[in-house]
């Protein structure tokens, strides 16, 4: 996880900071890089016309080009702030990927109950991977600090989480993976947290997780 604080439409400088970053990391040493939510071009946008020059094609833009795609996936639960101007994905995805096994995806207000207003424990995002049987769950977030301290926050997440600690398969463990991201943006304050959580049968490790205003890099071995 790379955990910073983007600022507002500034995609290249965004860029250039997270490219410091991990400038002491050589290539193999990270098989996968989690970034926060709208990373590169911050989050908070008023509407369809204030974030259009940010916009890009799924195939040539910036961040791809930054990147190597693997699998695109669209926000299936929106947060009021990206109701402005979004529209909700299909739906949750897993898929197989060579050397990680089964990875499913999420970004953010997906963990949480759809609109916030579905039963609490429904806990679908959880779910879901609890019937696709994924191994690797990465979740890119824009997430709000609230009065909870970190492990506050971590409790909230793993409680999310719950369907996967009561019904996960015996011996088989899956694995949490949030990056968030810091700072102040627009009056909104983010809660960083970043973290990576083992979870197997009745059983929830926080294997690493960062504090709520460090900017760096978190590394974790979890296969």
């Amino acid at each position: 996880c790379c955990q910073f604080d983007p600022k507002l439409g500034a995609v290249e400088s965004n860029m250039a900071l997270v490219d410091d970053l991990l400038k002491d990391y050589k290539p193999g040493d990270i098989q996968v890089l989690v970034l926060p939510e709208m990373a590169f071009t911050g989050y908070v946008f008023n509407g369809i016309e204030e974030i259009k020059p940010y916009l890009e094609d799924s195939k040539t833009g910036p961040t791809v080009n930054w990147s190597k795609t693997q699998e695109t996936y669209q926000k299936s639960f929106l947060y009021e702030t990206d109701e402005r101007w979004a529209i909700e994905g299909p739906g949750f995805v897993s898929v197989k990927i060579d050397k990680l096994g089964k990875v499913g995806f999420g970004i953010c207000m997906d963990i949480n109950p759809y609109q916030f207003k579905s039963d609490f424990f429904e806990c679908e995002f959880a779910n879901y991977h609890l019937e696709q049987e994924t191994e690797i769950m990465i979740c890119c977030m824009a997430w709000l600090k609230s009065e909870t301290a970190e492990k506050g926050l971590l409790n909230y997440w793993a409680l999310r989480l719950l369907p996967l600690y009561n019904k996960i398969k015996e011996g088989k463990h899956a694995y949490f993976i949030a990056c968030n991201r810091t700072g102040l943006e627009r009056g909104k304050q983010f809660a960083g947290t970043s973290c990576a959580l083992d979870i197997s049968r009745e059983s929830v490790t926080i294997l690493e997780h960062m504090n709520h205003d460090t900017t760096g890099v978190m590394i974790t071995d979890i296969l």
